[in-house]
Formats: C-alpha cells, sequence, structure tokens
C-alpha cells in the first residue's frame, strides 16, 4: 500500500495530464477525436486512460478497434482496461459485442 507521501507525489505527477483530452473532448467534433486518438497509445498510463473516457464520450466509432486491443490486453492496467470498456459502451457499437463478450470468459 501506498503511503499518503507516494501517493501525493503519484497524483502530482499526473496533475494537469487530463486537460488535452479534456479540452479537445468539449469540441464533440471528429477531429477532436481525431487529436485524442494518439493519445492511445501514450507511454503514460493516464492519458491512455483519459483518452480512452474522451473517445467514448465523443462516441467515435473509428476508435473501436483500438480500444477493443486495449481491453482485451493482459498486460495492460486494470484501470486502463476498464476505461476502454467503458468508452466501448459509451460508443454502443454493436459489433465489438462479441469481443466483449469473450473477456467475460
Amino acid at each position: 500500500m501506498e503511503s499518503g507521501r507516494e501517493w501525493e507525489d503519484h497524483t502530482k505527477l499526473h496533475q494537469g495530464k487530463e486537460a488535452p483530452c479534456a479540452a479537445f473532448a468539449s469540441f464533440e467534433s471528429v477531429e477532436a477525436a481525431k487529436a485524442i486518438r494518439p493519445f492511445l497509445k501514450s507511454e503514460d498510463f493516464i492519458e491512455r486512460q483519459l483518452a480512452a473516457l474522451a473517445l467514448g464520450w465523443l462516441r467515435d466509432r473509428a476508435s473501436v478497434g483500438a480500444l477493443l486491443d486495449i481491453a482485451e490486453d493482459d498486460k495492460a492496467d486494470r484501470p486502463l482496461r476498464q476505461a476502454a470498456v467503458v468508452a466501448l459502451g459509451d460508443i454502443g457499437d454493436a459489433a465489438a459485442l462479441p469481443r466483449l463478450e469473450a473477456l467475460e470468459k
């Protein structure tokens, strides 16, 4: 378990990372989704998680494949995988259902 100090340092490390995705997502446009998609490949866990959630909020069907890949990646952090699943639910693409259902097994 992290001490209070370690948690505080972790929080400071990621402070402000949500701003780019939140700003782009506020435009609710194809251009915003295009700008956010590259963050799905970021080395930073928080950027990837926020990008996934923003793309779901934008209902960006073009990101479904990448989000499914994240959701199925056993090496990805659990919160990131959960964010991808939430985003896929927000997008609502029925074609994603078979792969999502396979995750339950």
